[in-house]
């Protein structure tokens, strides 16, 4: 160790995140509060997921991904919790095939997008 660390967590290794993989029959997937990575297969029709409440989940980061290779017919749609955003809209849709999001929220009343492709 260190006693002058240069961050809160530093990992010499590789690092595992949960995965949840759903489908059409999930809809509408309420995101729980051990929930990272969300696999999505899109094949057998659309999927609604809803995110948790950006209050007390400062930090928290959520990736949501098409493996179905159908969300350009079924789309993946995102809602937010409440009056929360997610970059300003009540939600976002993964529209294209194997498209994905990764979101951050802000602890308060916004979800971030930090990445993305096939998201409208």
């Amino acid at each position: 160790g260190t006693t002058t660390p240069a961050c809160t967590l530093s990992v010499n290794g590789s690092v595992s995140m949960k995965i949840t993989s759903i489908d059409n029959s999930d809809s509408t997937y309420s995101i729980t509060a051990s929930d990272h990575i969300i696999l999505v297969d899109s094949f057998a029709g659309a999927v609604a997921i809803d995110l948790p409440s950006c209050s007390g989940n400062s930090g928290r980061i959520i990736i949501v991904k098409d493996v179905g290779n159908q969300a350009g017919s079924n789309n993946i749609t995102i809602s937010r919790h409440g009056s929360d955003q997610i970059d300003g809209s009540n939600s976002i849709a993964i529209s294209t095939n194997r498209g994905y999001v990764q979101l951050v929220s802000d602890g308060s009343q916004f979800w971030h997008q930090i990445a993305k492709e096939g998201v409208s």
